[in-house]
């Protein structure tokens, strides 16, 4: 679908993606057509850290193999001085999810540093993090006001990404259990906790369906045993 303007987009995200078009075109690098299975391109993910202006473009590929791939880089990298790293994810598989399991940093770290409601936290190419950072402030912010939390409360992060409402939750509470099946995301999760110095945060890699139906069966028999019941 050929568009110059998303309305989720910041004008940032939107000027970044019609001159990775125009480099994808000069350069004469097709996208990928999943009926017939040909062409390089996928898709382009563009994360952009708003408040310490950095931008991480992933470009997901069919292939391993990248022609011109190091022109590419060089390419957008003279976009704007704002985008701080590359990486190309490798999708083979004949699907519509977008993100496949391999990648390859192709210029910077990685990932982006971005702050949210005071906390510093990494985002990756798979890490989930919502697109309107302001909104969330305010959304996080809610949940404080009609969670009522005491210290002696525990709470559950289901499907946590990088950690971001419970770590933001975790000083109103005795402790976070943090659940979350995507790797990376869990490894970007015990890292921004690092950074943060939070402590009372565990993170869970597994399924949340399964963790929660397990954690359920084990408070029940804890329950259950201590009111002498069988």
């Amino acid at each position: 679908v050929d568009i110059e303007n998303c309305l989720i987009h910041s004008e940032l995200q939107n000027k970044i993606a019609i001159e990775i078009k125009k480099i994808m075109i000069d350069l004469k690098i097709k996208p990928y057509d999943e009926d017939r299975r040909q062409g390089l391109l996928r898709y382009i993910l563009i994360r952009e850290a708003v408040f310490k202006k950095e931008v991480l473009i992933t470009l997901v590929t069919a292939t391993d193999m990248f022609p011109a791939r190091s022109e590419v880089v060089k390419r957008i990298k003279a976009i704007t001085p704002l985008i701080k790293t590359i990486v190309q994810n490798i999708n083979s598989r004949k699907t519509s999810i977008v993100l496949g399991d391999k990648e390859r940093i192709l210029y910077g770290n990685g990932y982006i540093t971005d702050y949210l409601c005071g906390l510093t936290f990494n985002i990756s190419s798979k890490s989930f993090y919502q697109v309107n950072p302001y909104q969330t402030e305010k959304l996080y912010n809610k949940v404080v006001e009609f969670a009522k939390f005491n210290k002696n409360d525990m709470i559950i992060d289901a499907y946590s990404g990088v950690g971001t409402i419970g770590m933001i939750l975790s000083k109103y509470v005795s402790n976070v259990i943090s659940v979350e099946n995507n790797k990376q995301a869990v490894e970007a999760a015990i890292v921004n906790a690092k950074t943060n110095n939070i402590k009372n945060v565990k993170f869970i890699l597994d399924d949340c369906i399964n963790f929660c139906s397990f954690f359920c069966k084990i408070n029940n028999k804890i329950s259950c045993n201590h009111n002498g019941s069988t």
